[in-house]
């Protein structure tokens, strides 16, 4: 049986069911229907080598919706990704929301966090669009850190030119690890272009919820303990360091034994010169942006090795 509602959150079903003898039963039900996001999601650059229209790859999407003052419903879901121009695009609704839901956060393996804000006063839903930018990337044992940076160059130099191979089934352009940014199964040019366009952009935080901090503990809240988690474990942007551009080979080895290799002068950083070298031997052109960028970070005192994102 199925029944389409109106724009009401609740209605009530009356069933009555006859059987061959004329024997009936009456019943009656209130269905309340719980809150929905449509969510519009584009990654501009997932187009693989496929036509308009076409599938592109099947994504593992991260989904935070936070009800203020912290409160996190997390959800993953595999999102099929279709060729739109130059973008990957798909459409996601999320049932089963609560209805005080004030933000929602959405990442990829491949990308940085971006959060929007939803209301869901109106009519029990609402439609987002979010656009999800390239560059943050993982490995097994290297994780996302909301930054486009040396750290992710050094993801995509100690793979070039190999098809991925980090997830044990499904196809390569699926897998959540790597620097498969265009979703072709490859670790290549094309990707380090996308890199390029997005180097030192930042993830936005999981909410924007405005969190008070009390002279004391007003007379009957009592605020449960994941909501205290959440609200401690989500800095807001204020509080996060900004990228930098080096890393030593020594932290590399540490994340992982193949990231050394992007050290491509051998003198124990990677850094600028390590990104000129690698663009040198392979002919490609920095975008003006990009090079723009490496400028100013040889002119800055910020280019240190180093970690440089503690979150």
């Amino acid at each position: 049986i199925s029944y389409t509602a109106g724009a009401g959150p609740s209605v009530t079903i009356d069933l009555t069911v006859t059987d061959a003898n004329g024997c009936s039963s009456s019943c009656q039900e209130i269905v309340t229907v719980t809150p929905c996001i449509t969510v519009n999601l584009e990654i501009p650059g997932l187009i693989g080598d496929v036509g308009e229209g076409q599938h592109v790859a099947d994504r593992e999407v991260q989904f935070d919706i936070t009800t203020c003052p912290g409160t996190l419903d997390s959800r993953t879901s595999t999102v099929a990704f279709a060729r739109t121009g130059g973008n990957g695009t798909a459409t996601v609704v999320l049932t089963g929301v609560n209805a005080a839901a004030a933000w929602l956060s959405v990442v990829e393996g491949h990308t940085l966090r971006r959060t929007v804000a939803v209301d869901l006063s109106g009519d029990n839903s609402d439609t987002v669009s979010v656009s999800l930018l390239s560059g943050d990337l993982q490995t097994q044992t290297v994780p996302q850190d909301d930054l486009v940076d040396i750290v992710d160059f050094s993801i995509l130099a100690s793979r070039f030119m190999t098809p991925v191979s980090e997830c044990v089934s499904g196809d390569p352009e699926d897998c959540e690890y790597g620097a498969d940014v265009t979703g072709d199964g490859d670790q290549d040019t094309a990707d380090f272009t996308a890199m390029q366009i997005n180097f030192f952009q930042q993830g936005d935080d999981v909410h924007e919820c405005v969190v008070f901090t009390a002279p004391g503990k007003p007379a009957g809240l009592t605020p449960t303990t994941t909501e205290l988690t959440q609200v401690a474990s989500m800095p807001l942007g204020s509080q996060r360091l900004s990228g930098r551009g080096s890393i030593t080979t020594q932290e590399l080895t540490a994340m992982g034994a193949r990231l050394s290799t992007a050290d491509l002068n051998l003198d124990g950083v990677v850094d600028s010169r390590d990104i000129r070298a690698f663009a040198q031997r392979r002919g490609m052109t920095l975008l003006p942006s990009f090079e723009s960028k490496l400028r100013s970070l040889e002119g800055s005192a910020s280019a240190q090795p180093g970690r440089f994102n503690t979150r």
